[in-house]
């Protein structure tokens, strides 16, 4: 998740990423890179509705790691008219 101008947390997904050694304008090569969206529908336990999920198109991404190790990488993404790139690093347990 990001978050946006007024400060409120935004869920993006990237259902339809696949890995490109293409530039698509936002990131580095030899990554994922793929739309991105915002959903909303009905809270979980009602009764599904589809016509009450929306899905709006927000933008692009790409997801790239630095080496063989997966150590590291970034998460680059634009949406809602900014360009961002957030660095990744694996989690020591």
């Amino acid at each position: 998740f990001v978050y946006d101008d007024a400060g409120h947390p935004v869920w993006l997904v990237m259902p339809d990423a696949v890995y490109s050694e293409k530039d698509i304008g936002i990131g580095p090569l030899n990554g994922f890179h793929g739309n991105l969206f915002t959903t909303k529908g009905p809270p979980s336990g009602q009764v599904y509705d589809p016509s009450r999920i929306v899905v709006t198109p927000v933008g692009q991404a790409s997801l790239r790691f630095d080496n063989t190790t997966y150590a590291t990488g970034a998460f680059t993404y634009r949406a809602f008219g900014r360009l961002l790139t957030e660095p990744l690093a694996r989690q020591p347990f």
